[in-house]
């Protein structure tokens, strides 16, 4: 690992701390686990220390449970970015939803400014204009809310 990180990340800074208490402190591996999983309050720290320490206390395969729990914590990180990826293009989508309206008005201002007079110098016209435009305001305000997903 000290090719991928250097000497101050927290994680080798971590590791050499449990490293010290295991032999400083002769402390079991499992409590230094256990004491790392909760001073990170991360579920994945305390799924994986609660498996060796089953492993230990049953006598079970240590390397395949593992192999086993790595392979649940990748494919949990794999899923949650596909959410990441997926809620963000609702977002992108939820947001072209909402310009679209503006670009067709500014488009028929363009090409041809008379058919929006009526929304413009009516009483009417300006009502349904105003209506328009809050539906518009509380779609996105919906749609932006649906899509605050927290990981």
């Amino acid at each position: 690992m000290r090719g991928t990180y250097d000497d101050s990340d927290y994680i080798i800074c971590e590791l050499n701390y449990m490293s010290r208490l295991m032999s400083e402190s002769r402390e079991s591996d499992i409590s230094v686990l256990e004491d790392f999983a909760k001073r990170t309050s991360l579920d994945d720290i305390r799924d994986f220390a609660a498996a060796c320490k089953i492993c230990k206390e049953t006598g079970s395969n240590m390397t395949k449970a593992i192999s086993n729990t790595s392979n649940i914590i990748g494919d949990k990180i794999s899923l949650e970015k596909e959410l990441q990826t997926a809620v963000a293009q609702k977002k992108f989508e939820g947001r072209i939803v909402a310009i679209a309206p503006f670009v067709m008005i500014f488009t028929i201002k363009i090409f041809s400014p008379e058919y929006l007079k009526p929304l413009i110098l009516t009483a009417e016209g300006r009502m349904i204009s105003t209506l328009a435009l809050v539906m518009i305001a509380v779609s996105w305000l919906l749609i932006e809310r649906m899509n605050k997903i927290e990981f």
